[in-house]
């Protein structure tokens, strides 16, 4: 036995009730391709703050692993004192070429 089940929209148009199903879908991906944006700018939030955080611990107990990457103390020190929402500006100082 084979039946079809449709759906009666307001306007008077009748549809099946697959392709109610598929639009339900279509809509649920908009929406969640709408929250990607804040949640992507969370996850990027929290990798500043893990850098920063891990930034700190090697300034307090590696000092010379710094400077084996080319990241002077000054240059730490101030990279560590930026907030989370404030973007990375530590880059490789030219004065310290990296190693051969």
């Amino acid at each position: 036995m084979n039946q079809k089940i449709a759906i009666a929209k307001q306007d008077g148009q009748v549809i099946d009730w697959r392709e109610s199903a598929h639009d339900k879908v279509k809509r649920s991906s908009r929406d969640l391709f709408r929250l990607l944006p804040p949640f992507a700018l969370f996850v990027t939030w929290y990798q500043r703050a893990r850098f920063r955080a891990e930034l700190l611990a090697d300034l307090r107990h590696k000092t010379e692993y710094l400077k084996d990457i080319g990241i002077c103390q000054h240059e730490a020190t101030s990279e560590v004192a930026r907030f989370f929402w404030e973007p990375v500006l530590l880059r490789r100082s030219l004065s310290n070429p990296p190693l051969p």
